[in-house]
């Protein structure tokens, strides 16, 4: 896909469409789970900076965390402890939960007007 050497992936990874990146993530994926340890430091990696960005969205130990979409739950088993215990399953899709938002921020908006 990348032509295999160091410097066709730096190629790559600056010239692929998002699509063509996003592609390799089931690889890192399997790779971790086969015990490959890039795949495993990818995924730790990619665990840390995923924590750090919930964590300054304002998310507190008693705060439910879904992940979801195609990589968001492969990430469950690289987060610490605390935020392992706050996931719940999704109840509805990723536009349910804007409009949920989105709706709170309105009434939220309206009690302070």
């Amino acid at each position: 896909q990348y032509g295999g050497t160091p410097a066709a992936l730096a190629d790559f990874a600056q010239t692929a469409p998002p699509h063509d990146i996003a592609a390799l993530a089931p690889l890192v994926i399997d790779a971790a789970g086969a015990g490959d340890t890039d795949g495993i430091a990818l995924m730790q990696d990619g665990a840390t900076y995923l924590m750090a960005c919930i964590r300054a969205a304002g998310w507190t130990e008693d705060t439910a965390l879904c992940l979801t979409g195609g990589i968001g739950p492969a990430y469950a088993d690289y987060l610490d402890a605390t935020m392992r215990r706050a996931i719940v399953p999704a109840r509805g899709s990723a536009l349910d939960g804007a409009m949920q938002l989105a709706l709170r921020r309105a009434v939220d908006r309206s009690a302070t007007s």
